[in-house]
C-alpha cells in the first residue's frame, strides 16, 4: 500500500470513492482487505507498511477514512459474518423488541383481563 493513502494528495486522486471490502478467504485462515478507489485513474493498496515505534510514540495514522466509507467497510465485514462482540445486533433491535414485548403485554393484559406485573 502507499503509505501516503490516506494524504490529502492521494485522496484528491480518488476523490470520495474509496473502497474498503474484505472477503473470506478459508486458505489463508482469515479475512482479505482490499482498499481502492478512484475517479479517472484506479488506486489500490497494495501492501501496508508497519514501522518499529516506541512504547510511548503516538501511533501515526494510517489510513482516513469517512463515515460513507466505514459504513461501507462495516457492511463487507458483516456479509462475511463478523459481528460486533457485544452490543446491540443493529440499530434500534433490541429497543423495537421491548416495544413490541410491552405491546403484546398489553393486549394480553387487556383481552385477558388480568393485571401484568
Amino acid at each position: 500500500m502507499n503509505s501516503h493513502f490516506g494524504s490529502p494528495r492521494s485522496r484528491e486522486a480518488c476523490g470520495e470513492n474509496i473502497r474498503i471490502e474484505c472477503q473470506d478467504d478459508m486458505s489463508a485462515g482469515g479475512l482479505r482487505l482490499y482498499i481502492y478507489g478512484g475517479r479517472e485513474k484506479q488506486f489500490a493498496a497494495d501492501d501496508i507498511p508497519l514501522k518499529e515505534v516506541g512504547m510511548c510514540d503516538f501511533m501515526p495514522t494510517a489510513l482516513i477514512i469517512n463515515r460513507t466509507e466505514a459504513q461501507g467497510l462495516m457492511e463487507s465485514l458483516w456479509k462475511t459474518g463478523i459481528r460486533p462482540r457485544s452490543g446491540e445486533g443493529s440499530v434500534g433491535q433490541l429497543g423495537a423488541t421491548e416495544r413490541h414485548l410491552s405491546d403484546m403485554r398489553t393486549l394480553v393484559s387487556h383481552y385477558a383481563k388480568a393485571e401484568l406485573k
